[in-house]
C-alpha cells in the first residue's frame, strides 16, 4: 500500500507543471555544460585530430554538472529542455540548426531513462547522462549527407584547408567511434558526477 501511495505521488508530481526553482537549475547549469563544452572544444584549433579529445573531455567534466541538475529536476521535459537548448547554442555558434532536432531525440531518450528512477537513482542517471552526452554528434551530421557542399562553402576563405582537414579525418566510421567515444565518456562523467555529489556537494547541502 505504501509503495503505491509513494508511486502514486510521484506520479502526480511528474504531471505538475515545472517549479520557478527547476526552470533557474535549467538555464543555470545549461550555460554552466556550454561554457565547459565551449572551452574543451577549443583544443580543436590545434587540429580536427584532437577535437575528439576535447569533446570526449567535455562529457566526462559536464557530468558533475548534469548530476548535480538532476538533484534539482521532479518533472520529465527538463533534460529534453536542456538538451535541446545546447543544440540551438551549437547552432549559434556556427554548426547549423541540423542537430538542435538529434539534441532533442537524444535529450527525450534521457529524460525517459532518468524518469523511470525518478531523477534520484544513481545508476540511471550514470546510464541517463551517457546517452545525453551524445547530444553533440548532431553537428557532425552534415558530412553524412552534405560533406561536399560544407567544404566548398568555405573555399576561398582562411578556414579552408582547416574545414578540408576536418571532413577528411571525420569519415563515417569515425562519426561512429567517437559516438561511441562519447557515450563512454558521458558513463564516465556520470559515474564523477554520482562520486563527486555523494561525497562532497551533499556535505555542501548542495
Amino acid at each position: 500500500m505504501a509503495n503505491n501511495i509513494h508511486a502514486q505521488s510521484h506520479y502526480t508530481a511528474q504531471r505538475r507543471p515545472s517549479t520557478g526553482s527547476e526552470l533557474v537549475s535549467l538555464g543555470v547549469f545549461t550555460v554552466i555544460i556550454a561554457v565547459v563544452s565551449t572551452v574543451c572544444n577549443m583544443i580543436g584549433v590545434l587540429g580536427p585530430q584532437i577535437q575528439p579529445v576535447g569533446a570526449v573531455l567535455a562529457a566526462i567534466l559536464n557530468g558533475i554538472p548534469f548530476i548535480l541538475f538532476l538533484r534539482r529536476v521532479q518533472h520529465f521535459g527538463l533534460v529534453t529542455a536542456m538538451a535541446t537548448l545546447l543544440g540551438l547554442i551549437s547552432a549559434m555558434l556556427g554548426h547549423g540548426l541540423v542537430g538542435v532536432p538529434i539534441a532533442a531525440l537524444v535529450g527525450l531518450l534521457a529524460d525517459a531513462i532518468l524518469r523511470g528512477g525518478g531523477y534520484a537513482d544513481p545508476r540511471r542517471g550514470v546510464l541517463g547522462y551517457g546517452v545525453f552526452g551524445l547530444y553533440p554528434l548532431g553537428n557532425l551530421l552534415p558530412l553524412l549527407f552534405m560533406r561536399d557542399a560544407m567544404v566548398e562553402r568555405y573555399a576561398g576563405t582562411p578556414n579552408e584547408e582547416w574545414v578540408r582537414a576536418f571532413s577528411e579525418f571525420f569519415s563515417a566510421p569515425m562519426i561512429l567511434a567517437l559516438g561511441v567515444l562519447l557515450f563512454l565518456g558521458g558513463l564516465a562523467g556520470g559515474w564523477l558526477g554520482q562520486r563527486m555529489a555523494r561525497t562532497y556537494f551533499s556535505r555542501a547541502g548542495l
